[in-house]
């Protein structure tokens, strides 16, 4: 970009541009190993099942599993301030109703032995 003399600039709103855009990997995709560990993922899907919860000790972690509309099966592991945030919902969600979660920039960890890979917010701080 050049700026001459006859140069204007002008601040100008752009409405249509959406301030967030997601970009949602399949769980199939990831439990078939197709993903880079070290790039975040956007997954969505409804919660399967509770698995584990922490919440008095010095580390807080919540563990559920997390099904698509495909019916694929993925674990999720949220950490601190994301598992407490998480557990509020969850405690104060309407029983026989599907509780829908949007996990973003996610980071993908390989399974170990015969455990498929997890998905987990252990990136933030």
């Amino acid at each position: 970009m050049q700026f001459t003399a006859g140069t204007t600039l002008r601040d100008k709103k752009f409405l249509e541009i959406t301030q967030f855009e997601f970009v949602f990997k399949n769980l199939a995709d990831i439990l078939a190993g197709n993903f880079e560990s070290d790039l975040l993922v956007d997954i969505i899907g409804a919660i399967d099942k509770m698995v584990f919860s922490q919440t008095q000790a010095s580390l807080k972690k919540v563990i559920f599993t997390l099904r698509d509309s495909s019916g694929d099966v993925i674990t999720c592991i949220l950490w601190e301030s994301h598992a407490i945030k998480f557990l509020n919902c969850y405690n104060n969600f309407t029983l026989g109703e599907p509780m829908i979660v949007l996990l973003t920039h996610a980071r993908v960890k390989e399974g170990q032995g015969k455990y498929p890979p997890t998905v987990s917010n252990s990136w933030c701080r």
